[in-house]
């Protein structure tokens, strides 16, 4: 219960960080999403229900304070989630070199996503301009910041973790 809390705040706290704050601390036009980095580090610790679930939670509380359709930023969260949990079984053991390879694809995918849901709605996509001055300068945030992230939700992991007694109980 106590791990489900901390996640759900981090989340919001970090929603509202990308939607106020970061918009003015950006790299040309890109900017990083913690959302994605923080749901892709915690489930490599999850279980497939409850890495689906802040996969979808975290994309709807993303949806919610931004333009784009209803769905755009579910969508990547959820297939990375199912990608890294299938890897995850495949290559036991490598979970850091999968948190990045699973970030730099699912970073690329929710920027695709992002561009064609815009077009879909009416706003104009120019496509050199926009790979240049933001799906670039996205991708250069989330590798820059993946590490930091990854070791965040490492150490919250082991904070919450619960605790096995080895005494007797009462």
């Amino acid at each position: 219960m106590v791990r489900s809390a901390l996640l759900l705040l981090l989340l919001i706290v970090l929603v509202a960080l990308q939607s106020s704050v970061f918009p003015y601390i950006r790299f040309f036009s890109g900017q990083p999403n913690l959302i994605l980095l923080v749901v892709v580090a915690w489930a490599l610790d999850a279980d497939w229900r409850e890495a689906f679930t802040w996969a979808f939670v975290g994309g709807l509380l993303q949806d919610l304070m931004s333009i784009a359709p209803l769905g755009t930023s579910i969508l990547p969260l959820v297939l990375a989630i199912f990608a890294l949990k299938l890897l995850d079984q495949q290559f036991e053991g490598l979970s850091i070199l999968l948190y990045f390879v699973v970030v730099v694809a699912a970073s690329l995918l929710a920027q695709v996503v992002l561009f064609v849901g815009l077009g879909l709605v009416g706003y104009p996509i120019d496509l050199i301009p926009t790979i240049r001055y933001f799906l670039l300068p996205t991708m250069a945030y989330q590798i820059a910041l993946a590490l930091p992230v990854y070791l965040l939700v490492r150490w919250l992991h082991q904070l919450t973790r619960p605790r096995r007694s080895y005494g007797l109980s009462p």
